[in-house]
């Protein structure tokens, strides 16, 4: 899998990367991602992109027909061109995870298939969850995916190279002496190098390539007496420096775009003055080996790279911070003009641009009203990704942007406020709750500040969310005490979105005090609200919970079938959705003694969410499999599904569902007359149990109470009676008529 990347060995590598013929380049074999640039904060699937343009130019159409003998080939390529920007559609990231998964193994099953990811390193984490799962996951085509990148990959994710047995980690070390040797004999056939010079620059290389061809180029290019620069980027940029006028300024130019380059933006960039001598300039630059052609980049002759990233860094610390900031800014204005169709995921891109050209002319003390104007295009750029990233649950590209376009707007800027319960919400989810809470007061402390009841009150609502997960008692009664307000402040605005967050939040406090019923009359609120806001995966969610309050609350099993039946075939697009409304469809069909139906959905919902990566999922729901089983009589196959759903759990760390699994489990072996076994699991659960957590709680106890009636200690936990002294484990008959104060609640 990740390779370190040694430098100046990348065309090398890339020769190496795959079998003999199994590549695609000149149309032989394989696909690449183009290098990550620098500012790839954020930007999460630019790289998946490039791969898309190489092989499907003419866009969603043909992607379509990629994967067309493909199951869900329509929902395949729906999900990848959202994750691109071909289409309006949005994604959680396990489905675009899964869908670019099938479209690798599609094209594997016609030929072998090489994917080369360059600088990975530079990678968003949800990237690199997308190559883990098409590494991990990919079954029975001859697929290979090559990943080269800097050791500090690891650092990040040190389980890489104990991946799958068909992983691997290469590791490019420094050059062998005599390996350094070779290429220096090169070096000296090629260039006027004398041999003496060569010599030394071998001992300064120490085995780095690219040092070593830099600095036999650098001194070949002028002639002179070669003095050692100390390190590699200290060569490089001598180099630079040393370049003639027109090539400089090319290259300083073209690094504002990153290592990848499009002539077109760089000759927009030049200006009029330079265009007509710009081809010229740039074969100057490859005829150096500074830069080369990259066709794949952007189609036809327009794209060109930096033969190493260290070459475009170079020449980019050599352009002063105002020219940096112009240049960024008319590169960003480009992007815009030139864009064949909405910006999408380029629009993070246009984003980075705008945000550095304030910042340069921030750190130079020059923030006028242009300035600050230019910051706010920025942020809501940058503002208008991260609620994107949020939307298809790329939690790390989601708080990224909305941290930087936050930190470009005033304190008491009202589009901060408009912001803030975003971020809020992103860092939520992502379990970072004490910084969540520290944003969401400051949304409310703006939302004040402007004097706008309705951003306090999305503020207040993603708080109490929040809250809810670390002090749920006051948290919930915090929600019924605001509720009303809340809701009537977002009807007098006519805010779907708002009032579906509100019924939501109505719904959760019910579902919590384990009011079935009012929680399903709030999630149908909820959903029609998320309708209204046109906001389909919102409304999936909702209606997925409403499915399980259709098995769990008090409508009888066929209405509840009926209309679980009718979730499904609403939420069939979402994957997740679907799968989860399998699992309450599966216990309602055992109610009615169809257990096929309900095992055959089981064993859909397991195949579906485990085809999307979502593990611990079906293994929490592994009570449904038991639920099932003992309703079919069948207790040996339900201790089966619990305790390979408990030891997969176990595994995990994962702790949320293990109380619920191991009361389950407990009943199981109750019911199997296995008495002291199934105690050993009731104190488990017991000591695991959230507080809050009901199905836990009641579980435990009831099937404590079993255990205890079985063995003849129906009194142990209670001791005697303190009106009458009578023991409560004697016959009720006898000590109820007696002592009526002791009365069972």
């Amino acid at each position: 899998m990740p390779a370190s990347d040694g430098p100046g060995r990348a065309r090398d590598r890339q020769v190496a990367a795959g079998p003999r013929g199994a590549r695609r380049d000149q149309d032989r074999g394989g696909d690449r991602g183009r290098p990550l640039p620098p500012y790839g904060e954020g930007i999460t699937y630019l790289p998946l992109l490039d791969i898309v343009r190489q092989l499907a130019p003419a866009g969603r159409t043909a992607l379509t027909t990629l994967v067309g003998g493909e199951e869900e080939a329509d929902l395949v390529a729906d999900r990848i061109a959202g994750a691109v920007g071909l289409s309006a559609t949005s994604a959680p990231t396990a489905e675009t995870n899964w869908a670019v998964r099938k479209l690798f193994e599609a094209l594997a099953r016609h030929r072998p298939l090489v994917v080369v990811l360059d600088d990975l390193h530079w990678a968003e984490p949800t990237f690199l969850d997308l190559v883990e799962h098409v590494a991990g996951s990919a079954r029975d085509v001859p697929l290979l995916v090559v990943c080269l990148a800097r050791p500090e990959l690891l650092d990040t994710r040190p389980a890489w190279p104990s991946l799958p047995d068909s992983a691997a980690t290469v590791r490019l070390e420094p050059l062998a002496e005599d390996e350094a040797a070779a290429l220096l004999e090169r070096g000296l056939r090629a260039r006027v190098v004398d041999e003496q010079t060569g010599r030394r620059a071998l001992e300064a290389a120490e085995g780095n390539p690219l040092f070593l061809e830099q600095l036999l180029a650098i001194q070949a290019e002028h002639g002179e007496e070669l003095g050692v620069p100390p390190t590699v980027q200290a060569v490089l940029a001598a180099r630079i420096d040393r370049l003639p006028p027109a090539e400089q300024t090319a290259a300083q130019w073209a690094s504002v775009q990153g290592r990848v380059f499009s002539r077109r933006a760089l000759a927009e960039l030049v200006g009029e003055r330079n265009r007509a001598t710009l081809d010229t300039t740039l074969w100057a630059l490859q005829r150096r080996e500074l830069i080369e052609r990259d066709p794949r980049a952007f189609g036809g002759d327009d794209g060109l790279r930096f033969v190493h990233g260290l070459i475009r860094d170079a020449a980019y610390r050599f352009l002063p911070k105002q020219t940096r900031s112009e240049l960024h800014e008319r590169l960003a204005g480009w992007l815009e003009r030139a864009a064949e169709q909405p910006l999408g995921e380029q629009e993070e891109v246009v984003g980075y641009h705008l945000e550095q050209a304030y910042r340069y002319r921030a750190e130079l003390g020059r923030v006028g009203a242009r300035e600050r104007r230019l910051g706010a295009d920025a942020a809501r750029r940058l503002d208008s990704s991260g609620r994107r990233a949020l939307a298809r649950s790329d939690l790390p590209a989601a708080v990224n942007l909305l941290e930087r376009a936050e930190a470009l707007l005033p304190r008491d800027d009202r589009a901060r406020a408009e912001l803030l319960p975003a971020l809020g919400t992103a860092l939520t989810e992502a379990g970072r709750l004490s910084e969540a809470d520290r944003v969401l007061e400051a949304a409310v402390d703006c939302s004040r500040v402007n004097d706008d009841e309705r951003l306090e009150a999305h503020a207040v609502v993603e708080q109490l969310f929040l809250r809810i997960q670390v002090d749920t008692e006051k948290a919930m009664a915090k929600a019924s005490e605001l509720g009303e307000r809340l809701r009537t402040t977002f009807e007098a605005s006519n805010d779907a979105r708002g009032l579906c967050k509100v019924w939501r939040l109505h719904a959760l406090v019910h579902w919590l005090e384990g009011k079935c019923l009012a929680a399903d009359a709030a999630w149908e609120q909820a959903a029609e609200y998320a309708r209204k806001a046109e906001d389909d995966r919102e409304r999936a969610d909702i209606l997925a919970w409403l499915a399980s309050s259709s098995f769990i609350g008090p409508m009888p099993v066929a209405d509840a079938i009926r209309r679980c039946e009718a979730i499904r075939e609403q939420v069939r697009e979402d994957r997740r959705s679907a799968a989860s409304t399998l699992y309450p469809l599966a216990g309602l069909y055992a109610m009615l003694g169809r257990f096929d139906a309900a095992r055959e959905r089981l064993n859909l919902a397991c195949r579906t969410l485990e085809d999307l990566g979502f593990i611990t999922v079906v293994s929490s729901f592994a009570l449904f499999d038991g639920y099932v089983e003992i309703l079919a009589g069948d207790l040996f196959r339900a201790e089966e599904r619990l305790r390979l759903g408990l030891s997969r759990l176990e595994e995990m760390g994962e702790r949320a569902f293990v109380s619920s699994l191991t009361a389950l489990l407990a009943e199981v072996l109750h019911r199997q007359g296995r008495q002291d076994e199934a105690k050993v699991f009731v104190d488990r659960s017991q000591e695991t149990a959230a507080p809050d957590d009901l199905a836990a709680q009641i579980t435990w106890r009831t099937v404590r109470a079993k255990i205890l009636a079985t063995t003849g200690q129906m009194g142990r936990r209670g001791g005697p009676c303190a009106p009458c002294r009578l023991p409560r484990r004697a016959n009720r008959l006898e000590h109820v008529p007696r002592c009526r104060l002791d009365r069972p609640r």
